[in-house]
């Protein structure tokens, strides 16, 4: 057996055309800066190449060999490796879809994951093995070798391809699923660790028979097991015909070669009885195999491999029949080979490239991945924090002034200074603050801040409304087709995949319905106090002219003195407090900031393994801030208690008439008047900072929806194109069908209508010829028949319509007379009444001879 073992291989997965400048240039410009999008220029352009490189290998337009590892493969996955640890190529957050077929090229899986891409090059350095493997020389030793090796690769890339997608759950090609990559390692161990460990076998140990009958028994049950594989539910799609061919023709040649060893262990135990029978049964597994040897062009191998056994077989026989005289067993009562069960190779794992490749990462200056995701969960604990904290601190800020408001304290002082009349100054000095803050009207400043409110709130509320409509009508557009074509529609429901989305864009929009509940709040605390915030716009005798004249001194002692100003200096503390809160909320808000951009680089120069230890870092920065806000909030808290009970010695020690309180609850109206303002542009101030801060959210999540929509349109034009292929196979199948069968019942319409002129043309003939006169003569002088029967001469069958007899006699028996050779009668149809009759009217007429005309025969 000489001739090498002809083996199948599995295709590779073709890909369609992608370019990876223009989506990765657009992520660098929008995080980093558009320089540094142009420093790409080279890198991505040697992906393009490397990518094209890929796909002409893919669809036959490189030669294999094992350069394309090297040359092709390896460098093309260090640089994907070296993009996925830098660019989210995940979910559709860099505009990148993949789109790869199946290896029958049926059915297509695109996603935006960089998964699906290297999952799919795994896949395809597995049927560059397999494909090597197949091509070496198996007949020697050194190509049994190097062929076991490649088939053990082959398997391990299989086996990291299954490792990589086991995590991905969008719908993939069958090929690609647990079923089928456990198939295509199966397919690749079985031609490695069987079927070539007994072409090894069979070189080094040629005469220990009952080895290689057992190892070629193991073969055939793992061929066996192989087609059992393919006939799964999961994996039928990508299975080819020809596949199943081949499980089934080795499963029976390697049965065959297990009979045949031990035939030949029998002949050398002198068993020839069972030899022949053994012999028997190669030739019946031989003669099974045959139908699948031609389907597959095998059949010069398998010939080999008969006449073989054809001469062995007649050997054997005639030594049988001279010499041993043995009986032969019958075929039924020989027991099946043993099998060797054990495993006799296992898959070489796939080698990782990132670690062999000496070249540098191309893409060192763009932020990691893993720092990415990082920095997004320690952003979003802070920032969480960072909300809470300044939430409380307002809420107890406001408490504190509503406290302190309640208490009068501004008109409480005033009643203690040495001033009778006007505004006291520090009033005075409040007001022309405020005036100054609000650019000389305080009532146009509040209206500018509600208009502005009001817009970015619809503003925001629109572009998020807008986002939910795209989504919503996306996932209608999918349910439609996913209804009109059913089971093809192939792709993930979209109302599974854009959840999340939504989900956001639903959190947006309770958001958003908070907030416009505290517009509505701070709308009618705008309408209360309208007119009260107007009198700030009045000018300072305006305003001194609704204070009256204090009648008295309050009080002139020395404790309310020194109360008076220990209150005076408690107001100021908590004003310095207030002051404190601010400049700490701002300088957190100001790290949130800073951090965004600056935390990247720390965690990058720290390393996966300082990350922890950098977060640590910054994590206590944000905390001794926050316990700041704390301490100031327990000493305010500390300060209102005293400044309660310092107004109220100051209460009991008080004098003064009517008008000295008359004075002292107006001041206190006034300054009333500046905290409502205050508040409320407090209140605007914050609204805006939140729809400033929504705009920017709402517009990062419409990048998203965009990329994902547009990833999703393009899923939707493939899986569409597809379809539309499919449908118009179908549509000219169809088409030819019924043209065909259009072209049968023209086909019969014309047979009939052809019959029926046969039969019209064949009455105008014999009504001619009927019509013809008898006694018109010939322009020949005819042969006279050879005997005259006057009964034959008066009855023709043909005249007398009698076709119940033979056409060929007369009536009365008597034959007419037939050319020898034509077999028809050589006279005229019509016979005269009287032989004499008929030589007369057979004379030729020299004068006057008949016209004749050429009339052929229609044309049948």
């Amino acid at each position: 057996m000489l001739v090498s073992d002809p083996m199948l291989i599995f295709a590779m997965k073709r890909t369609d055309q992608l370019d990876w400048a223009k989506p990765l240039k657009a992520y660098v410009k929008q995080t980093i800066n558009p320089q540094e999008a142009e420093g790409l220029t080279e890198t991505l352009e040697q992906m393009n190449r490397l990518r094209k490189a890929v796909r002409n290998v893919a669809e036959g337009k490189e030669a294999l060999g094992e350069h394309l590892f090297d040359q092709v493969f390896a460098p093309y996955m260090c640089l994907l490796q070296h993009a996925s640890a830098h660019f989210p190529l995940v979910d559709g957050q860099v505009k990148v879809v993949f789109g790869w077929y199946d290896v029958l090229y049926r059915k297509k899986s695109a996603l935006s994951t960089l998964t699906l891409e290297r999952g799919c090059l795994l896949f395809n350095m597995a049927a560059l093995h397999q494909a090597l493997g197949v091509n070496e020389n198996r007949v020697s030793a050194d190509g049994i070798k190097s062929a076991f090796k490649h088939f053990q690769q082959a398997a391990g890339f299989l086996e990291a391809t299954k490792d990589l997608f086991s995590t991905l759950t969008d719908r993939l090609t069958p090929d690609l699923s647990s079923e089928g990559l456990g198939l295509f390692t199966t397919w690749a161990l079985t031609s490695a660790a069987h079927h070539c460990s007994y072409l090894k076998a069979q070189q080094e140990m040629s005469t220990k028979h009952m080895v290689l009958s057992k190892l070629a028994m193991e073969a055939s049950a793992m061929y066996q097991q192989l087609h059992q594989m393919m006939c799964h539910p999961a994996v039928a799609e990508v299975v080819d015909k020809r596949w199943l061919a081949y499980c089934q023709f080795y499963t029976l040649v390697m049965e065959a070669r297990a009979d045949y060893h031990l035939a030949n262990e029998r002949h050398q135990q002198d068993a020839i009885g069972e030899e022949l029978a053994r012999l028997g049964k190669v030739e019946q597994s031989l003669a099974a195999a045959l139908p699948y040897a031609r389907s597959l062009d095998f059949s010069v191998f398998l010939q080999s491999f008969v006449d073989i056994v054809k001469a062995k077989k007649d050997s054997v026989q005639t030594e049988n029949e001279k010499i041993y005289h043995e009986r032969v067993p019958k075929l039924e009562a020989l027991k099946p080979a043993e099998r060797y069960g054990k495993t006799m190779a296992k898959a070489i794992p796939a080698v990782d490239f990132l670690e062999q490749s000496t070249t540098r990462d191309p893409f060192t200056h763009i932020t990691p991945v893993h720092i990415l995701q990082a920095k997004q969960a320690f952003n979003s604990e802070i920032l969480s924090l960072v909300q809470v904290k300044s939430s409380q601190t307002r809420a107890h800020r406001e408490a504190v002034k509503e406290a302190l408001t309640k208490l009068g304290i501004a008109g409480l002082l005033a009643s203690f200074d040495d001033q009778d009349t006007g505004l006291p100054k520090a009033l005075q000095e409040r007001i022309t603050a405020i005036r100054v803050a609000t650019g000389g009207s305080c009532v146009e400043h509040l209206t500018d801040r509600q208009a502005t409110l009001k817009s970015l709130c619809a503003n925001v509320k629109n572009t998020n409304t807008q986002l939910q409509c795209q989504l919503l009508g996306e996932a209608k557009i999918d349910r439609e087709l996913r209804s009109k074509f059913g089971g093809r529609w192939s792709r993930e429901p979209s109302e599974v995949v854009n959840r999340e989305l939504l989900q956001t864009i639903a959190d947006f929009k309770t958001k958003l319905e908070q907030a416009e509940q505290g517009d509505k709040i701070i709308e009618g605390k705008v309408k209360a106090h309208f007119d009260d915030i107007a009198k700030l716009d009045w000018d300072r005798d305006r305003l001194e002219s609704t204070l009256p004249m204090k009648s008295e001194v309050a009080c002139v002692s020395t404790t309310a003195n020194q109360l008076a100003r220990e209150l005076t200096a408690m107001m100021q503390q908590m004003e310095a407090n207030a002051h404190k809160e601010e400049g700490y909320l701002t300088d957190l808000q100001e790290m949130l900031q800073s951090d965004e951009s600056e935390l990247s680089l720390q965690l990058a120069a720290a390393g996966k393994e300082g990350q922890e230890h950098v977060l640590g870092e910054v994590r206590k920065r944000y905390e001794e801030k926050l316990q700041f806000l704390i301490q100031l909030s327990i000493e305010s808290d500390n300060h209102l208690k005293h400044i309660g009970e310092t107004c109220q010695q100051l209460m009991e020690l008080r004098k003064g008439g009517s008008t000295s309180h008359r004075r002292e609850e107006a001041i206190n109206y006034l300054d009333s008047i500046c905290n409502q303002f205050e508040e409320i542009a407090s209140n605007f101030k914050e609204g805006i900072n939140f729809y400033a801060t929504m705009s920017d959210a709402t517009e990062r999540q419409k990048n998203k929806v965009e990329d994902f929509i547009f990833a999703r349109n393009v899923q939707k034009d493939d899986l569409l194109n597809t379809i539309q292929r499919e449908a118009a196979h179908i549509e000219t199948t169809q088409e030819l069908m019924e043209n065909l069968k259009q072209l049968e019942i023209q086909n019969e319409a014309a047979k009939k209508a052809f019959q029926q002129e046969q039969r019209e043309q064949e009455q105008r003939r014999q009504l001619l010829h009927h019509q013809q006169a008898p006694n018109q003569p010939y322009l020949y002088q005819p042969q006279a028949p050879p005997a005259y029967n006057p009964q034959f001469a008066a009855s023709d069958p043909r005249q007398t319509g009698s076709f119940g007899q033979n056409q060929n006699q007369a009536p009365g028996g008597t034959s007419p007379p037939y050319d020898q050779y034509n077999q028809a009668p050589v006279h005229n149809p019509w016979q005269p009444q009287s032989y004499a009759q008929w030589a007369q009217s057979a004379q030729p007429n020299f004068q006057n001879p008949p016209k004749y005309s050429y009339q052929p025969y229609p044309q049948h």
